[in-house]
């Protein structure tokens, strides 16, 4: 299949958000490029590699702790290996703080109830920022005389 040419009104319309498709283009002194990598669900593909590697990141280390007793020595060490992960997921630039700087990259919690102690259950709890692509550029031009 050889690669097809479109206007810009016709690209504009593909990178639109009613539209998920994956854009790639050739462009001058860049080479070839995704304008826009959308899923079939309508997530961004970045955001998607992002969450499926932390899930895969999380299970690796969750795995190891398998068959250790349930302390709080153990539960401290396991959140130490995914604290340890996901500071290495943020220098790597896959997740981000807020634009404000007020919520962090990512959150980790590991706990156990009195109840989950007695079932040799731990919860991890994770919440991450996956970096974004920019979609949008908006310029403000201020003409001085």
């Amino acid at each position: 299949m050889s690669a097809a040419s479109y206007r810009e009104s016709e690209l504009n319309r593909l990178l639109g958000s009613t539209i998920n498709l994956c854009v790639v283009q050739e462009r001058a002194g860049r080479g070839i490029v995704v304008l826009k990598g959308i899923n079939t669900i309508g997530d961004q593909i970045s955001v998607m590699r992002v969450a499926d590697k932390a899930i895969r990141e999380t299970k690796a280390i969750a795995e190891n702790f398998i068959g250790i007793l349930n302390s709080e020595e153990a539960r401290i060490a396991l959140k130490q290996q995914l604290v340890a992960t996901f500071l290495r997921m943020e220098r790597e630039g896959a997740i981000v703080p807020s634009t404000d700087g007020k919520d962090p990259a990512f959150i980790v919690d590991v706990y156990s109830t009195q109840q989950d102690f007695a079932q040799g259950i731990v919860r991890i709890d994770i919440a991450v920022r996956p970096v974004r692509a920019i979609d949008y550029i908006y310029a403000t031009i201020r003409v001085k005389n």
